[in-house]
């Protein structure tokens, strides 16, 4: 008992001074993208920016079937120091390389996101 509440302790303390990883999307701003051509599908990962956080570059696949696009996007951030702030108006971008669409309507999935965009 007391080795796991020190392994759930020490993993805690640790989550809490660690990396961190955004994979929810919260905005999707772009809502049409040309037809049979290749796109890139920006989402906003955090509207607003830690001030003590340094954000590393995102990773992001799409896979198509149908008319559902699912998207696998993560950015990873250390957070480190005191009296941090938001910055708004420096949102949080990875950018997914969608290969050719035929026209139609879409729905971009990921992670509990979804979004309806428009191919024409």
């Amino acid at each position: 008992m007391a080795r796991t509440l020190f392994a759930l302790t020490f993993g805690l303390a640790l989550a809490g001074c660690g990396g961190n990883t955004l994979t929810q999307p919260q905005d999707l701003p772009t809502k049409v993208y040309p037809a049979d051509t290749a796109f890139r599908l920006t989402l906003v990962m955090k509207t607003c920016s830690d001030s003590c956080a340094t954000y590393e570059a995102g990773e992001c696949s799409v896979e198509v079937e149908g008319n559902t696009l699912t998207v696998d996007a993560s950015i990873s951030y250390e957070r480190t120091g005191e009296n941090c702030t938001e910055r708004c108006g420096t949102p949080v971008l990875v950018h997914c390389e969608v290969g050719k669409l035929a026209a139609g309507e879409y729905t971009v999935e990921a992670d509990g996101f979804t979004r309806q965009i428009t191919v024409r």
